[in-house]
């Protein structure tokens, strides 16, 4: 709800049961006819998500089946994990925060603060 409010027109898909890994998803994506898969990640995560992607290209697994003729993995910038506030801002820190009623850290990472914390 919150991300199509900054995206619109967007399509957000988010873990469950039935896909609760990036490699499930990736299967469903090929299933559904995609030839390409773009994927952005944390700029510290694109080595490690560019490597898990490409190494069950084509390998029939747990996850399902996935066989594309591109995998990209892009950064969605640089950010530094021991910064404060917004610049070391990441969705494990927010977790984190809202999950131990910690609202007074989790305000300094997002500016939504309210509407998200609750």
């Amino acid at each position: 709800k919150h991300l199509k409010r900054y995206s619109p027109g967007t399509h957000f898909e988010t873990a469950d049961k039935d896909h609760p890994t990036i490699l499930h998803h990736a299967a469903r994506l090929h299933a559904k006819g995609h030839d390409k898969l773009t994927v952005v990640a944390g700029s510290d995560r694109v080595k490690e998500m560019h490597k898990l992607l490409h190494q069950y290209n084509g390998v029939k697994s747990k996850h399902g089946h996935y066989n594309f003729k591109k995998i990209e993995v892009k950064s969605a910038g640089h950010r530094d994990p021991d910064a404060e506030g917004e610049e070391g801002m990441s969705a494990s820190k927010m977790r984190a925060h809202a999950l131990s009623g910690n609202e007074k850290e989790f305000k300094k990472i997002s500016k939504s603060i309210k509407k998200i914390f609750h």
